[in-house]
């Protein structure tokens, strides 16, 4: 637990340090990768298919989906950083450093390899899941365990800051892409995108919610 809570300090304190962004840059590619694989997971998860992964430069992402629940697979990028961060530290939480890094590198090689879309995908799905595998080999369990600990929390955290950033957006530009106003199309427009961006970080909060009780016990 006192990895864990050293980790979220670091990562906390990171997001008010000058020009930390130049760390953190990688970081935000691996985050995003995990946001879109986890569309790409939902797609297949209920029928569907995936045609690719795309992470860009500036940390947006974009992945292309055929069939399955649009809804679910909609909903499921944001929650599934959140969720993917969340399965981390209940591994790690239990001393189940290896099982974690297998987790996360096996996740992050396949999706990345298998349906990137372009270099930079490509990149970060094999370093992220390189990072990982080296996690599962090293003999340094304190090290790792401190070290995977940080990424699931900054996980968590470039989650909760992109949710903010897109209720500020369905707020002021609701008409702008995003998964809060595709979510707004499936629904008709009954609920509007910012509705929608509420309802998302309300969903990445109650995982987060049930994941400190779980820590906690």
């Amino acid at each position: 637990m006192r990895g864990i809570l050293v980790a979220s300090a670091l990562a906390i304190a990171l997001m008010f340090v000058p020009f930390a962004s130049v760390v953190t840059y990688p970081c935000n590619l691996f985050v995003t990768l995990v946001h879109e694989s986890s569309h790409a997971l939902a797609a297949l998860l209920t029928g569907g298919s995936v045609d690719s992964i795309t992470v860009s430069a500036n940390t947006s992402g974009l992945t292309l989906t055929r069939g399955g629940s649009r809804f679910i697979t909609l909903c499921a990028g944001y929650t599934g950083a959140t969720l993917f961060g969340a399965t981390l530290l209940i591994l790690l939480r239990k001393g189940w450093i290896r099982a974690a890094a297998a987790f996360a590198a096996i996740f992050l090689l396949v999706t990345g390899l298998r349906f990137g879309g372009n270099i930079l995908t490509y990149a970060t799905g094999v370093v992220a899941g390189a990072v990982f595998a080296l996690f599962f080999i090293w003999d340094r369990r304190r090290l790792v365990y401190y070290a995977m600990s940080f990424l699931a929390v900054q996980c968590m955290l470039n989650a909760f800051y992109d949710l903010r950033t897109l209720v500020v957006v369905s707020a002021i530009h609701p008409r702008t892409m995003s998964d809060a106003s595709m979510l707004s199309e499936e629904t008709f427009g009954v609920i509007p995108p910012l509705g929608w961006a509420i309802g998302l970080s309300c969903m990445s909060l109650l995982i987060t919610y049930l994941l400190v009780r779980r820590l906690l016990r």
